[in-house]
């Protein structure tokens, strides 16, 4: 009995199957299949007649003959851009472009090459200030009558140095560029799309102080209030914005004052005896002031929307800004704000800028100690509070 249960238990233990589920076997049947498949296709090279193959677990075997070997050298960017004269090139093609849809494309292009040629060439920018071609994109632009929405951004990415940095280039090319998105925002023919865009894009630039000190010395505060009668009313918040940007230093406030207390030739109300007209407490100087832009008829039914809209937002702005910076403040009390927000409130014609007036001189004389006291010694009485 013991003899046939020891044979039959000794037959029992063999080798499980190939299509047995345990991992062990079924890994090692894969691995040595793959072995005898990677064996047929790993020849030598005299095996196959100096011929090489593809080596793999999938691919097929298949001949590869090779019939000559070209070296291939990656060109120098910036000695192609001097070669191939960009600027020169860049000339003609501005040169010969007119105002359609397809010029305005090329156009875009054309200052993105220019902007490529000043970034990889070395004195890049000085190369493109000295040969005078922006002259002759700012003369070509400003003859269209539709200027892109695009162009104010690509314009402006000519003079900064790197993808991705918005501090302008110390250059005299950065304060032209600046120049020619002013008088871009001025064209009456532009649309009210890209005026908007140039006011943002400006606004956007001078929120660095390198920025802001290249703008005051080329289009500077006078150039953007001499633009007030010839912008769409839809732009003036924009623009109001930009203002808020320029503004930091008490020469600017003063400017921005004498703006606010200038009234344009017309019906006004009767001056009040006991107070100076505006002419006759702050002459504007012959030089440095804002000059008032053009008046005539063409412009007399916008200009008598838009300005009393814009002194509205630059008084609602200055008030903003001064209930949560003090230093403002003492600012406006240096520029004598006080006296000029009482001329405002005497001269100026519209109801709606005298409402606004009153309010800042209210918050001033609130805030302000010194300049209540100064108030009251000034005028005898106290009628305002806040």
């Amino acid at each position: 009995f013991f003899f046939l249960f020891f044979f039959f238990f000794f037959l029992m233990i063999r080798r499980p199957p190939r299509s047995t589920l345990s991992s062990s076997s079924a890994a090692s049947d894969v691995y040595k299949r793959q072995v005898r498949r990677c064996s047929s296709y790993n020849k030598t090279e005299d095996e196959t007649c100096g011929k090489g193959r593809v080596i793999g677990l999938l691919a097929k075997p298949r001949e590869i003959e090779v019939d000559s070997v070209f070296f291939a050298e990656l060109p120098n960017v910036p000695d192609l851009l001097v070669c191939e004269n960009v600027i020169g090139w860049f000339r003609t093609v501005i040169g010969s472009m007119d105002d359609s849809s397809n010029s305005h494309s090329v156009a875009i292009l054309c200052i993105e090459m220019l902007t490529v040629y000043a970034r990889q060439v070395r004195e890049g920018i000085a190369s493109i200030y000295a040969s005078g071609v922006l002259e002759d994109l700012r003369a070509k632009l400003l003859s269209w009558e539709h200027i892109p929405v695009q162009v104010v951004p690509i314009l402006v990415e000519l003079a900064l140095p790197s993808i991705g940095v918005r501090t302008l280039v110390n250059h005299p090319l950065s304060t032209q560029l600046l120049q020619l998105v002013v008088d871009i925002a001025a064209q009456d023919r532009c649309p009210a799309s890209t005026r908007s865009g140039a006011f943002r894009e400006l606004s956007s630039l001078l929120s660095f102080s390198d920025n802001l000190r290249l703008f005051k010395n080329g289009p500077k505060l006078e150039s953007l209030l001499a633009l007030c009668s010839q912008i769409p009313l839809e732009c003036t918040d924009d623009f109001v914005v930009l203002v808020e940007k320029v503004v930091k230093d008490t020469p600017e406030m003063t400017q921005l004052f004498q703006f606010l207390i200038h009234e344009p030739e017309g019906p006004s109300s009767h001056p009040s005896p006991l107070m100076p007209t505006a002419a006759e407490a702050f002459p504007f100087p012959t030089g440095g002031s804002f000059t008032p832009g053009n008046t005539t008829s063409h412009h007399s039914a916008r200009n008598g929307r838009v300005v009393p809209t814009i002194k509205c937002s630059v008084l609602r702005m200055i008030y903003d800004v001064s209930k949560s910076n003090p230093s403002l403040i003492d600012m406006l009390g240096s520029v004598g704000a006080v006296q000029q927000l009482m001329i405002i409130c005497h001269s100026a014609t519209s109801e709606v800028i005298r409402v606004y007036a009153l309010r800042l001189l209210a918050l001033i004389l609130h805030a302000s100690k010194r300049q209540k006291e100064s108030f009251i010694r000034a005028n005898g009485f106290e009628t305002l509070s806040y």
